[in-house]
């Protein structure tokens, strides 16, 4: 089972390494830092939660469609809503942190019988992990496998 798990992380890896040199991770980041706190630590927290804020008011481009698709983000009036689950979260996350500089991995953490995808940032040394879709509760997993550090 974990292997599975562990080729699962090293595609989103290669996704989110290809895509934070897309054009659109620059127009979605760039106005949405907000450059706010006193320290590293503080705007780059800001920072990974100004993108999951953008994921969560806009919606997300569709990450698996030609890169026309992709042009979709801006207002929100404009923005196409595209459903998606905690590994696309977290690749578009990871994608838009990439571009700016914020080392991040994918940790597959298991609950139960159940696997899910969350969002590791680095900041100063530290590893902090998020959950992309705001949807769970801090919860320990009976299992965690990390995925490779990621920088841009």
């Amino acid at each position: 089972m974990s292997a599975g798990i562990r080729l699962s992380l090293e595609l989103l890896s290669k996704q989110a390494m290809a895509y934070r040199l897309a054009p659109w991770t620059r127009k979605i980041v760039v106005p949405s830092l907000s450059g706010v706190g006193d320290t590293v630590v503080d705007r780059t927290r800001q920072r990974i939660l100004d993108i999951i804020e953008v994921l969560h008011r806009q919606g997300a481009p569709s990450l698996h469609a030609p890169s026309e698709a992709l042009q979709v983000v801006g207002s929100e009036d404009t923005a196409e809503h595209v459903p998606m689950d905690a590994d696309d979260a977290c690749l578009f996350v990871a994608s838009c942190a990439l571009s700016i500089g914020i080392p991040c991995r994918f940790v597959a953490r298991r609950y139960n019988r159940s696997w899910t995808v969350r969002l590791g940032y680095e900041v100063t040394g530290r590893w902090e992990t998020i959950d992309c879709t705001r949807q769970s509760a801090d919860r320990i997993p009976d299992e965690e496998i990390v995925g490779e550090e990621l920088r841009g």
